[in-house]
């Protein structure tokens, strides 16, 4: 994973991790405090807690019905995900459908309508969608763009509020023999990712696009015969999606072969990065991100510790900030400039 993509990620889940980490020992804190308090305020403190523990019980009932309004409306959008990608595979669509294509017709166009009006796919629609959104573009390299133009349908399937899976499907290509590839994500009460699994990848000879092979020969000194070693190392690929994950409470390390295990071991956080981005932006806001009008970030600011940036990270931000605003960005290295974990 490269710098970019793991300041990214990190940034992404920065304020969640230190809210959870507080969520974890918030009882035992105010237990701790309350302790040291005079004994008059002491009484009241303990009085107060009572009430917060009410509000705190609240709190936990709203967020389930929350998720369990959030799944039943989810399953009220299938219907129209499901019409959406028969219309990217080639249905004709229906009068019902085409009742405003009036206003988008140019003139010329208005009498060859009918002529249009056939089985036909929109050829690399998911493909494009998915390299308008900033968290997906990171994740697609170059040697996936071949293999994901024959991508024809991405199906997000709700098992329950704690379970979906995000199912692929491909046309004849010269990567892998797989029609589908599936990820099953299952999620904890606070809705973060304990695991997913995936669909394993029957990779065609030599077209893997998740590993490098390096050659190095090799003479034995004794003999002199020489002889060709392959070794293959793991690079950054979007089909890495595909791969199972889950926490991990591995150190930081900083040789190459203990940096691959972090990456590893982050992999999990990655995946549900992605996952997230395709059944809460792609997917269901399919065309906004085919015709290049969405990004994924157009609706919240984007969590960074200014503070983990070296200055050629820090100069690039600045560069989008500008390229997005048409303002300068704010100076590295001004300590009033620095936010942890926000970047306006």
């Amino acid at each position: 994973m490269s710098s970019e993509t793991a300041a990214k990620h990190d940034h992404q889940n920065c304020e969640d991790h230190d809210h959870d980490h507080e969520e974890i020992d918030i009882d035992q804190q105010i237990e701790e405090s309350i302790k040291e308090l005079a004994l008059g305020e002491k009484i009241r403190a303990v009085a107060i807690n009572h009430h917060l523990a009410e509000k705190k019980a609240l709190d936990e009932e709203l967020q389930k019905k929350i998720q369990a309004l959030t799944f039943e409306y989810e399953q009220k959008s299938m219907p129209i995900y499901a019409k959406t990608q028969e219309i990217v595979q080639g249905r004709v669509p229906t009068e019902e459908e085409l009742k405003d294509l009036e206003k988008y017709l140019k003139e010329e166009e208005k009498t060859q309508v009918e002529g249009a009006k056939k089985e036909e796919p929109i050829t690399e629609y998911w493909l494009k969608a998915m390299k308008s959104n900033d968290v997906l573009a990171m994740e697609i390299k170059e040697q996936d763009e071949t293999a994901l133009k024959t991508l024809t349908k991405i199906e997000y399937v709700l098992e329950d509020t704690k379970k979906f899976h995000i199912v692929f499907t491909f046309g004849p290509n010269d990567y892998f023999t797989n029609t589908e590839l599936k990820k099953t994500v299952e999620l904890d009460e606070n809705e973060e990712p304990v695991k997913t699994t995936g669909t394993p990848i029957e990779w065609k000879e030599g077209k893997n696009t998740t590993v490098k092979i390096t050659k190095k020969t090799q003479k034995n000194k004794k003999t002199g015969v020489k002889r060709v070693v392959e070794r293959e190392t793991k690079i950054e690929s979007f089909f890495n999606f595909f791969s199972d994950s889950a926490p991990t409470d591995a150190p930081e390390e900083e040789d190459e072969e203990k940096d691959e295990q972090a990456m590893d071991g982050d992999r999990i956080n990655i995946d549900f990065d992605i996952a997230r981005s395709l059944i809460d932006e792609v997917i269901p806001y399919s065309l906004e991100y085919f015709l290049g009008i969405k990004t994924g970030g157009e609706d919240h600011d984007e969590e960074i510790d200014m503070d983990d940036l070296d200055e050629e990270e820090i100069a690039q931000l600045q560069k989008e900030y500008a390229a997005k605003t048409g303002k300068k960005g704010p100076a590295a290295g001004g300590a009033n400039d620095k936010k942890d974990c926000k970047q306006q």
